[in-house]
């Protein structure tokens, strides 16, 4: 079964078996939007091809905040606080490329009015690999873009309880990143960026096709760094 929380106009489900058929309008989108993933990956691959003959030039570890929502036609979702940590590389690919690849825990959600109970949501808690090609402009600050993969972990819904509702939750979330960063000579990086998912967050809501989106702040160390080929041009330290 499916219960209503507040006056949001979504059915949220929890520990349904039920299985609600997807529009057609719906499934196309969601198709186009696989379509836009893995052509993003398929190009950051054939990038690849070059920057795989170069030296990787840092490992470090990174953790911010965030806020997070989701977007879904029919529902009224209000942003809630998350939290970001893991490891990224940076795999150097010309005087001003960079390719990053990340490993990353991730804790976001969405709040859902509850009228008079107060407030209800869902928590949703991934484990995140983002790639990123990141284009310099100048020695410290880059514009960067790229496709993430996140694997589900655990899933709850709160309110005047907490449920378990992992087996609702599609275990697969794809989506683009895009935003800017800066990284200093001291091995500091600091990154600013939006996510925005691709596919269906709930299994039995492909109808209203609530996705993924957050705003992300990090602050990261390179931990370790390795000299890359001498080239031509710019050269990170």
């Amino acid at each position: 079964m499916a219960r209503s929380i507040g006056n949001t106009g979504v059915d949220e489900p929890v520990k349904s078996g039920m299985n609600y058929g997807p529009r057609p309008v719906g499934m196309k989108l969601m198709q186009l939007r696989y379509h836009i993933f893995l052509l993003s990956v398929f190009g950051l691959c054939l990038a690849s091809g070059h920057v795989a003959r170069c030296q990787s030039s840092g490992l470090g570890f990174k953790a911010g905040g965030q806020i997070t929502t989701a977007r879904a036609s029919g529902a009224t979702a209000r942003p809630m606080a998350g939290a970001v940590l893991g490891l990224y590389g940076t795999v150097y690919g010309g005087p001003r490329l960079e390719l990053q690849p990340e490993l990353l825990l991730n804790m976001q959600g969405r709040v859902l009015a509850e009228g008079e109970n107060g407030f209800a949501g869902l928590r949703f808690y991934y484990a995140q690999l983002p790639l990123s090609a990141k284009f310099f402009i100048g020695n410290t600050f880059n514009i960067a873009a790229g496709p993430q993969a996140g694997k589900l972990l655990y899933a709850q819904q709160f309110g005047d309880t907490t449920i378990n509702i992992t087996d609702d939750v599609n275990k697969w979330d794809f989506g683009m990143n895009a935003g800017i960063g800066a990284d200093l000579r001291s091995r500091w990086d600091f990154t600013l960026r939006y996510y925005s998912g691709l596919s269906s967050v709930m299994k039995s809501e492909q109808s209203t096709l609530p996705l993924h989106r957050s705003t992300q702040l990090t602050i990261g160390y390179r931990f370790a760094k390795w000299r890359h080929k001498a080239r031509r041009g710019r050269t990170r330290k």
